[in-house]
């Protein structure tokens, strides 16, 4: 019994010592370190691939997490990376 109020003291201090230092507690702060990681990898891979990769159980979570610190979609950051195309050609367009 008191072993356990001691472990849950240091839990305590363990997670206000990472607020202190991080500005954040630790779950936003894995949650702002995926959508981080979700943004590089979105790229090159589908959001379903990259929901998978970060570790989100679903794709609906990781949209309203990714949506909340970007204020977009996955799949709309991710179509600012990929070519236009026509069919099998990639156009581009100048001015």
């Amino acid at each position: 019994m008191i072993l356990e109020r001691k472990r849950a003291l240091r839990k305590f201090h363990l997670l206000r010592a990472f607020r202190n230092r991080f500005g954040l507690p630790l779950h936003a702060y894995q949650l702002q370190q995926r959508a981080l990681r979700a943004k590089r990898l979105l790229r090159s891979f589908s959001p379903s691939r990259v929901a998978f990769e970060c570790g989100f159980g679903d794709q609906s979570h990781f949209t309203r997490v990714f949506r909340a610190h970007t204020g977009t979609t996955p799949r709309r950051y991710a179509d600012q990376f990929r070519p236009i195309r026509a069919g099998n050609i990639a156009c581009t367009f100048h001015e």
